[in-house]
């Protein structure tokens, strides 16, 4: 490691994967919720939910404990509080609890 001009690759984007309980519940909240899609390969144990550039996997009891938090950045978060808080999930404790099904 001791390169004098290493060379520079671009990194082009980072997809976290999230342990969920209950798939049915998560696309619930991700798809119906959020709106994001779901991917047309998905299933009841592993899948992708995409919107514009972000992306994020869900997999059913697998890939590490959950109770991971998730960063996604927005053009504009009054107009995504508003439309949340239209619905009902505006505080972050909704959000959690309508996606862990409570």
């Amino acid at each position: 490691m001791n390169q004098t001009n290493p060379a520079r690759v671009r990194y082009e984007n980072s997809q976290p994967i999230l342990r969920v309980e209950n798939m049915e519940a998560s696309l619930r909240f991700y798809v119906g919720v959020l709106g994001f899609a779901n991917a047309n390969w998905g299933n009841e144990d592993f899948t992708s939910v995409n919107r514009d550039c972000a992306g994020i996997y869900l997999c059913r009891g697998g890939q590490g404990r959950g109770g991971a938090w998730v960063w996604l950045g927005v053009e504009d978060v009054e107009v995504i509080y508003r439309d949340l808080k239209a619905r009902g999930v505006a505080d972050p404790n909704a959000a959690h609890q309508l996606l862990m099904g409570a």
